[in-house]
């Protein structure tokens, strides 16, 4: 409670700042706009700040399902079969050296302008910490554990369900939470080339015709909807994950 208070009270006071300076200053108007003139501007476009969200909403949760889908998947095949662990992980650190957004005009390309490239764009920002998350929590198990169920006669199937995912859910949640983010900032760099409504469109536009209040506008929302992504994944953690006290600090 008493850092709710202090990280709100430290927001206002930021804002109060903020509005002092825009006032004064023609050139912080120019370039950051102030915090009053952002909010007449918010409800005077609030119908298209609301659509280009929503948008960007869908894009980034289809992102995200997309990305954890493939990682659990790839997981558990990498259970099946365990070499097949030691020949991914090299190549995804290989994979992820590269600027992954600069290949946004390269799905457009091959997916053609719509929603499949920036769903795309979103679950390869997503993938890799939820999958490298995971297989350190699989990796990290109690191999005792395995041979019990082992001695028990228990299917593959059986050690998934008993062991291996419930086990890992700290390590699994914990790449949920950053991939989170990370579907969202995919989902925003994505509509940089060329899609119609977003919020990365918002922000390509205004820096085009410098209009500050509408970059700050979408800045805001982009920065709550990344944060909404992440509350959302930790209220699941709370529910699933009940066994085990995550330490989240939220």
């Amino acid at each position: 409670m008493k850092n709710t208070v202090l990280s709100t009270s430290a927001g206002i006071l930021l804002l109060i700042v903020w509005e002092c300076v825009a006032g004064r200053h023609a050139t912080t108007r120019l370039f950051i706009s102030s915090p009053t003139r952002i909010l007449q501007y918010a409800e005077g476009s609030s119908s298209d700040l609301l659509q280009a969200t929503g948008r960007t909403l869908s894009e980034a949760s289809l992102g995200l399902a997309l990305a954890a889908t493939c990682a659990i998947g790839t997981m558990i095949l990498c259970i099946i079969l365990p070499r097949l662990l030691k020949i991914l992980l090299p190549m995804m650190v290989v994979f992820q050296v590269i600027p992954l957004i600069t290949i946004a005009p390269l799905l457009i390309i091959i997916l053609g302008p719509g929603l499949a490239p920036v769903v795309v764009m979103s679950a390869l920002l997503a993938y890799f910490p939820i999958f490298v998350n995971f297989a350190n929590g699989v990796r990290q198990l109690d191999a005792s554990i395995i041979d019990f169920l082992t001695l028990n006669k228990a299917t593959l199937w059986d050690k998934v369900r008993l062991a291996y995912f419930p086990l890992s859910l700290p390590h699994l949640f914990a790449g949920l939470r950053v991939g989170a983010t990370l579907a969202v900032i995919g989902a925003i760099v994505a509509e940089f080339s060329g899609i119609p409504v977003g919020l990365g469109r918002n922000l390509y536009i205004s820096s085009l015709r410098l209009e500050p209040e509408l970059m700050m506008a979408t800045l805001f929302l982009s920065a709550t909807l990344g944060g909404l992504f992440y509350a959302i994944v930790v209220g699941m953690e709370r529910i699933f994950a009940k066994w085990y006290t995550p330490g989240l600090g939220v």
